[in-house]
C-alpha cells in the first residue's frame, strides 16, 4: 500500500517518457504454459485479439507441448485429455503465431542455468519436437527458452532441428543466464540489437510486460536498461510474460500496449516481419 502510494506521487511528479531520440520495435512473446487451464486460456485468447486490434500484429505464443514432463503431471492431476490440449493449441494458432517453449527436467527437477545435462535435454527436446509434428502444429521454427535456458548444446539442437528464430538471449538482469549475457558482451552485441549465427536469427527479450499497476514502471525500467547497457538508437526486441500472469495483469498489460502504440517512435512486429531488420552476423 505504501509503495503504491509512493509511486502515485512519483509518477504525478515525473512521467518518465521513453527516450525520444530512440526508435523502438517490439514484438510480444508469451511463455505459454497454461493451455490446460480454461480461465487462463480464455484470457490468453482475449489478449491476442486485443493485441492485434491495437498493433495490427499477432502475439507470439511459444508453447510447452503436452508431452513436457511437467505439463503431463499437471494434466494427469487435473484429468485433462491431450486431445483438448491439441484442440486449444490449434485454436490459438488461428489468432497468434506459435513457437516452442522449452523447460527441461531430470528426475522431476527442472534443469536451470548453468546446469547442462546434454543427454537429458537432447532427448526431451527431440521428443517434444516430434509431438508438435505428430499433432500437425507448426512451431514456425521459432523458439524461446524457459528460465532463459541457453548454452552451446541448446544452440546445436536448434540448428539440427532447423529452427531459425530465437528469443532466449537477454541482457535483462531479472532474467538469469550468465551464458547469454557473456555471449552478448563477448560478441559486442548491443542491447536490442538482433544478431545472426548459424542460420538462426536471434532477437533479444528486452523486458517483461507488464506486472504492475503503473505503465510508467515499464517506461522507467526500459529507460534504465538503455542507460545502463550499451545500446544503439534503434531498439529491436521482445516484450514477454507468461500466459498465466494475465489473470492478474491483463488490464495493465493492455494499458501498457495501448500507451506504447500512441508513441510515434514505437512500432510493433511479428514473425512475418523478422526479415525486415538488420542483423549483426557472427
Amino acid at each position: 500500500m505504501i509503495k503504491h502510494l509512493l509511486k502515485n506521487i512519483l509518477y504525478h511528479i515525473n512521467s518518465y517518457p521513453l527516450e525520444s531520440n530512440h526508435e523502438y520495435r517490439f514484438c510480444y512473446v508469451f511463455h505459454t504454459e497454461s493451455i490446460y487451464n480454461e480461465h487462463d486460456f480464455a484470457l490468453l485468447k482475449s489478449f491476442c485479439y486485443d493485441f492485434f486490434k491495437i498493433t495490427s500484429k499477432k502475439a507470439i505464443c511459444t508453447v510447452m507441448p503436452a508431452n513436457n514432463p511437467q505439463i503431463k503431471i499437471i494434466m494427469l492431476q487435473k484429468n485433462i485429455k491431450e486431445e483438448l490440449y491439441v484442440t486449444r493449441l490449434k485454436e490459438l494458432s488461428a489468432i497468434s503465431q506459435i513457437g516452442y517453449h522449452g523447460h527441461f527436467y531430470k528426475d522431476g527437477k527442472e534443469i536451470k542455468p548453468p546446469v547442462k545435462e546434454k543427454e537429458t535435454v537432447t532427448k526431451q527436446f527431440n521428443d517434444e519436437i516430434q509431438w508438435f509434428k505428430k499433432n500437425e502444429i507448426d512451431t514456425n521454427n521459432c523458439y524461446s527458452g524457459g528460465w532463459w535456458y541457453m548454452n552451446e548444446d541448446l544452440i546445436e539442437l536448434l540448428i539440427s532441428n532447423n529452427f531459425n528464430i530465437d528469443f532466449t538471449f537477454t541482457y535483462n538482469p531479472n532474467f538469469k543466464n550468465i551464458f547469454s549475457k557473456e555471449f552478448l558482451k563477448t560478441n559486442d552485441i548491443s542491447f536490442g540489437q538482433p544478431f545472426y549465427l548459424n542460420k538462426i536469427k536471434y532477437i533479444q527479450t528486452l523486458i517483461g510486460c507488464h506486472n504492475t499497476n503503473f505503465t510508467d514502471d515499464f517506461r522507467r525500467n526500459l529507460n534504465k536498461l538503455i542507460k545502463n547497457i550499451p545500446s544503439n538508437k534503434k531498439i529491436i526486441g521482445a516484450l514477454c510474460t507468461h500466459d498465466y500472469n494475465l489473470k492478474d495483469t491483463i488490464k495493465m498489460t493492455i494499458d501498457c500496449i495501448n500507451n506504447l502504440a500512441l508513441n510515434p517512435n514505437v512500432s510493433f512486429f511479428d514473425l512475418n516481419d523478422i526479415n525486415k531488420y538488420d542483423y549483426k552476423t557472427l
